[in-house]
């Protein structure tokens, strides 16, 4: 099921659509997430966060279709300060 969310990229979806941020690539975040969650892991410590929900958070975006309302909080704070920047630096 990953590797199929992983094949959509979210600019598919219309424009006003809040499931998906901007620069939401599922493609990257697969390849993160299966690929090199060591990654991952290292900016949520260097961010305070816990590499464990990162890499969790990583894992339920994609199996959601990159569906942010999903995400409580904590876990949209994560994905802000750790998943974004890293699918926006490999897009």
């Amino acid at each position: 099921m990953a590797e199929a969310a992983a094949a959509v990229i979210c600019n598919n979806r219309r424009p006003n659509s809040r499931s998906c941020g901007p620069g939401m690539n599922l493609k990257q975040l697969h390849h993160l997430c299966s690929d090199n969650p060591v990654t991952i892991r290292t900016l949520a410590v260097e961010q305070a966060l816990d590499p464990v929900v990162a890499l969790g958070v990583a894992k339920l975006l994609l199996a959601n279709d990159g569906n942010l309302a999903s995400l409580s909080p904590k876990q949209r704070q994560c994905f802000e300060q750790v998943l974004r920047p890293l699918i926006e630096a490999g897009s």
